[in-house]
């Protein structure tokens, strides 16, 4: 089996990959949320063969020892909306009672983003329309265009600014370079079409990774959804484009 590469875009999924994946190959041969310095030669010398990281595509391929080729490469993705309300519900979480032990070893730029969401009125479409019309350089880089974000963009470069037509341009044509698309809305049987390839047993009996926030952003109010989406173009593309080639 060649090593499998998961661009794990955050709330779309991954994390029952990773655990469906760690389970069927074993935790000694898989590494999951991997850090952005890890050096996967080290990583496969040690006979890791699954590798899983909330790194971009392209962040990620530049640390493939060898030929992409050699990997066998995939990435998982969820209805725009529904990515966003839930990314947001799980970063707003951390402020929650009994969190603070957890939101206090989180990175300073990232518990600064967080206790800015927390002032948002999650029930009031104009709280959240300020709140991510005027997002920071890390808002940015956490609630817009997510999904194209991590097919065009690199942390090296430009992964802190906003999207433009051109990054959207870039993240269909780089979608190319997947050898297999996963979505969180028909994950038991992509997870299973992907065992099947991969030549691998598996079993699909574990839970998704989901906030417990009572807080939610109700992505059935057609208001909330509007602010939403105006994060979201170029993400709903490109999630047209994704679901049409399946």
């Amino acid at each position: 089996m060649k090593p499998v590469i998961h661009m794990h875009v955050p709330k779309t999924g991954g994390t029952y990959i990773n655990h469906v994946f760690t389970q069927a190959l074993g935790a000694e041969r898989s590494a999951c949320h991997i850090a952005y310095d890890l050096a996967l030669g080290e990583e496969l010398a040690l006979g890791r063969v699954y590798f899983s990281s909330h790194l971009p595509l392209l962040d990620f391929l530049h640390r493939l020892p060898g030929d992409r080729q050699d990997f066998f490469v995939v990435g998982s993705f969820r209805h725009p909306v529904k990515q966003l309300a839930s990314h947001i519900h799980w970063l707003d979480h951390f402020t929650q009672p009994g969190y603070e032990d957890e939101l206090c070893a989180l990175p300073t730029h990232i518990r600064q983003e967080i206790l800015s969401i927390s002032q948002v009125d999650f029930a009031d479409p104009k709280s959240l329309e300020s709140y991510l019309g005027s997002l920071s350089p890390v808002g940015i880089s956490l609630f817009d265009n997510v999904q194209t974000r991590y097919l065009a963009r690199s942390i090296d470069k430009d992964f802190y600014s906003f999207l433009q037509t051109p990054d959207l341009d870039e993240a269909i044509h780089n979608a190319s370079l997947l050898n297999f698309v996963l979505f969180q809305e028909s994950l038991d049987g992509d997870v299973i079409r992907l065992a099947e390839i991969l030549d691998i047993s598996i079993s699909t009996a574990h839970p998704q990774n989901v906030s417990k926030n009572a807080r939610r952003l109700d992505t059935e109010n057609p208001d909330i959804v509007t602010v939403l989406e105006e994060r979201l173009e170029f993400d709903l593309s490109l999630y047209g484009f994704l679901t049409g080639q399946k």
